[in-house]
């Protein structure tokens, strides 16, 4: 049930003012910014501002903690799923499309990742995935050739889980017990980031707690760590494969 502006508008001085919000005239959607001018949050309720102003603060916290400053110059928005979804751009959860700068998060998902129902601590999760892979792009100053596709994955991922509730994080590893950290890291690769992305993800965080944590990912985007180039088993003709 839809509330009126006036309503929304005490509910949120109440509660502290946690952003700045504008109403939009004839609509229930609502803006923010969570505190940073640049970043720009679409949502229906107050429940979606929350997730989505923690979600960041998560992120920013996470990544000055390794010492880079993450100014997020992106919009981020609550919707509905689409009845059909475009190849590539939309995943089960949401995505974020760095050509525009922009997050979309899908308010209920039809799958269930690790086999786990879906819950507000997971939609969260997967908030703050999309929100890692805007630090990063912002961290590698937007540069397609500083890291290959693959390796923001394994970031993205790795923070997700990381940051996770604890129990949650644990029904994770639980459900995918038998999968073991990459023996190397030429298997972090356009495959294996694409074949199971759920397998992919537990790999990629057991891979991170072993390689180090956070220092491994701060050497990761300052280039301190160069990923070896995959060598592809078979031949390609050139375009055919893409760094990004």
């Amino acid at each position: 049930m839809r509330r009126r502006q006036s309503v929304l508008a005490l509910l949120v001085l109440g509660a502290g003012a946690f952003a700045a919000f504008v109403p939009q005239s004839g609509d229930a959607a609502q803006r923010a910014d969570c505190g940073h001018p640049t970043f720009d949050v679409v949502f229906d309720d107050r429940a979606e501002l929350d997730m989505a102003c923690r979600a960041l603060t998560d992120i920013t916290e996470y990544f000055r903690g390794m010492g880079f400053e993450v100014t997020p110059r992106v919009s981020l928005r609550f919707a509905d799923r689409p009845s059909s979804r475009s190849a590539g751009l939309s995943s089960s959860h949401g995505y974020f499309d760095r050509g525009r700068s922009q997050i979309v998060v899908h308010r209920a998902s039809d799958v269930s990742p690790w086999g786990l129902p879906w819950t507000p601590q997971l939609a969260g999760s997967f908030l703050r995935h999309e929100l890692a892979h805007m630090a990063v792009w912002e961290v590698v100053d937007r540069d397609r050739s500083r890291l290959r596709r693959e390796w923001h994955e394994f970031i993205a991922y790795a923070v997700q889980l990381d940051l996770m509730e604890p129990r949650l994080r644990e029904g994770v590893l639980a459900a995918q017990a038998r999968v073991r950290s990459f023996k190397n890291l030429a298997e972090v690769n356009e495959f294996t980031s694409r074949m199971d992305p759920d397998v992919f993800a537990v790999a990629a965080y057991k891979t991170y707690i072993a390689e180090g944590g956070t220092a491994f990912v701060a050497q990761l985007l300052r280039g301190e760590i160069v990923p070896p180039a995959f060598t592809y088993p078979f031949p390609v003709l050139p375009g055919q494969v893409s760094s990004q």
